[in-house]
């Protein structure tokens, strides 16, 4: 018989998967450079991912011609360019179409009077993330950005495959940013240390939080497939042997991420993690969650997230067992504890066991409308160069295109706080809130 109870069937459609045949659950979390999570039959190859800026420049120019994996049709189009005085990018416009207001983000970017970075050295780190995910679209439009801001292109170039011609602080900021990218379960102390060295507390803090909120655009706008816009060009007028270089930040080798903990070791080391101090001072009112009152550091970015935290909360299209099962799936294959915890305490108080809970990363016990979402949102975390048009296809088999939007849109969401909470050692109990501002 199976294991969850009439009340959570009923809640949550839970009934054992005999359907929808998949590689098995563990086997895709430790591969980084899997490529089909579906039918042995169906696997497609992986995209290539450019090794050198020639191929990358290449695959930028190519991006401009490709039909996004969610529907934009000429009408959808050519309404949304009516109703606004300024040109709306392609991701804007997708947005847009298939999120509600609330969960767009803001259309006009505004300055957060806690961000000092200059925003050159913020444009870098979003180049370094969006190139170690494989992100074409973000990529592009970073080197766009940089170019209008008067970086030449030898410099464009080094940002992939030779940091020694920028200064330490930079190469150290780099080097952290494509490991809390590509692989944030690693990151330690010494990691902040080394950065301790050239920058201020609130200053790694922002480094921490750009680089989890490229991550969580990155997932969106790869796996949505958005085409980029026609105007931008990639040209270049390096040498041969220039654009040749191998990338150093380019995700071209599959990356093993550890097996996530059986339950019993699991609550061993939830247990642990429970107290630790934030390595960060925690802003706003105690009774607010820590990851709260972490973004509250930010007034005007972080009060932006904590807003679109509280609409997935009150408009999503999803259920809240989905959206905590796709929050609990990704922490888990990041080793995000604050988020780990954060996750089990929602699922638990929406009716689940710790069976039912664990039940979920086996497709054997996992509820069959539950396992296709969960896989996918398994395979956008670990790796999100491999999604494919593929896996949108499959995912759009069960889901109507909005709902396929808002699940690639919370496992961006998840990349963000995974990254944001993990790099910040944030715990969940009263004294692990202490370091107030």
């Amino acid at each position: 018989m199976n294991a969850f109870s009439a009340a959570t069937i009923a809640t949550a459609y839970f009934l054992p998967s005999r359907s929808f045949a998949c590689a098995q659950f563990l086997f895709c979390a430790m591969t980084a450079g899997i490529c089909s999570l579906g039918n042995a039959d169906e696997q497609s190859p992986c995209p290539a991912v450019p090794s050198d800026r020639r191929a990358m420049l290449e695959s930028l120019e190519k991006l401009k011609s490709r039909s996004p994996r969610l529907p934009m049709t000429a009408e959808q189009i050519s309404k949304l360019q009516a109703s606004s005085q300024e040109p709306i990018v392609n991701n804007s416009m997708l947005r847009r179409i298939y999120l509600p207001e609330t969960l767009q983000g803001s259309r006009i970017r505004q300055p957060d009077p806690a961000m000092t970075l200059p925003n050159d050295f913020g444009v870098e780190l979003f180049w370094i993330a969006s190139r170690a995910n494989d992100c074409h679209y973000c990529l592009g439009h970073q080197e766009g950005k940089l170019l209008a801001l008067g970086v030449l292109e030898p410099t464009l170039a080094a940002l992939d495959c030779d940091w020694s011609l920028f200064p330490p602080e930079k190469q150290l900021a780099f080097a952290f940013s494509k490991t809390l990218t590509q692989s944030p379960y690693m990151l330690s102390e010494a990691h902040l240390d080394a950065l301790r060295l050239h920058f201020e507390e609130m200053e790694i803090l922002e480094i921490i939080f750009l680089v989890s909120r490229y991550n969580a655009t990155n997932r969106w706008t790869d796996a949505t497939g958005i085409p980029q816009e026609s105007f931008r060009t990639f040209a270049s007028s390096l040498t041969a042997d220039e654009l040749s270089k191998p990338s150093i930040v380019a995700p071209l080798s599959p990356v093993a991420r550890p097996v996530p903990p059986s339950r019993l070791l699991w609550k061993q080391s939830i247990a642990q993690r429970a107290t630790r101090s934030s390595r960060f001072p925690c802003a706003g009112d105690p009774s607010l969650s820590n990851h709260v009152r972490l973004l509250l550091n930010f007034p005007v970015a972080g009060q932006q997230i904590v807003n679109q935290l509280q609409s997935l909360e009150t408009e999503s299209r999803l259920s809240a067992i989905v959206r905590w099962a796709i929050f609990w799936t990704a922490s888990r294959h990041d080793q995000a504890w604050y988020m780990q915890h954060e996750s089990y305490q929602n699922l638990r108080a929406l009716g689940l066991t710790d069976e039912h809970i664990f039940s979920l990363e086996q497709k054997e016990t996992c509820p069959e409308e539950l396992w296709p979402v969960l896989l996918f949102a398994t395979k956008l975390t670990v790796s999100p160069q491999s999604i494919d048009d593929r896996d949108l296809e499959q995912l759009l088999e069960k889901k109507t295109a909005a709902e396929t939007a808002e699940i690639i849109f919370t496992v961006g969401m998840a990349a963000f706080l995974d990254r944001f909470t993990e790099a910040s050692g944030l715990g969940w109990s009263t004294a692990a809130s202490d370091t107030s501002r």
